[in-house]
């Protein structure tokens, strides 16, 4: 820590705004004596922030809580953004396979073409995320991604509409 002369001079030498020129220079550096800026602090990545953070704090229980808060950030991300994905996931079996004998893009077309008409009789109005085949070719059963639950529960809302629309055999 430097001698309080340093630290009484520091604040003296006052910018407008508020903020002293020594408290700008320690931003990058987190001296733990300055006062970074907040807009300084928007700028760094989330990276930086975590690895400022302990040498900021003066607290151990807070430095614990602090490591064990970076360690399940990168593992929470990841299988929130896959609930997302299986909440909004329609898995639709009975649609009629494209012939084997067209290119893999040719099939995936023509798969997105069936969807679309799918989604305009159950009167879903949105373009699906993903779309492909769950398993091996043979089976029947694209995997419909929609962009959100809303979309999802319009689709299944309407699924009376395919037996009128003449695919009573696709669920």
């Amino acid at each position: 820590m430097p001698p309080k002369v340093d630290r009484t001079s520091r604040r003296k030498e006052t910018v407008p705004g508020g903020s002293s020129q020594g408290d700008r220079s320690h931003v990058e550096g987190f001296n733990s004596e300055a006062v970074p800026d907040e807009k300084d602090l928007r700028k760094l990545s989330v990276s930086e922030l975590m690895k400022a953070l302990p040498e900021r704090n003066t607290d151990p229980i807070v430095g614990k809580m602090l490591n064990v808060r970076s360690e399940k950030i990168p593992n929470g991300i990841p299988k929130q953004v896959e609930a997302e994905k299986r909440a909004s996931s329609l898995v639709v079996s009975g649609i009629d396979e494209a012939p084997h004998q067209l290119k893999p893009s040719e099939r995936q077309k023509d798969l997105e073409n069936k969807v679309a008409d799918l989604l305009d009789i159950l009167e879903v109005e949105c373009r699906p995320v993903e779309i492909y085949r769950m398993g091996k070719l043979d089976p029947s059963r694209p995997r419909i991604l929609l962009p959100s639950r809303a979309h999802w529960r319009t689709a299944l809302a309407n699924s009376k509409n395919l037996r009128s629309a003449g695919l009573a055999n696709v669920l």
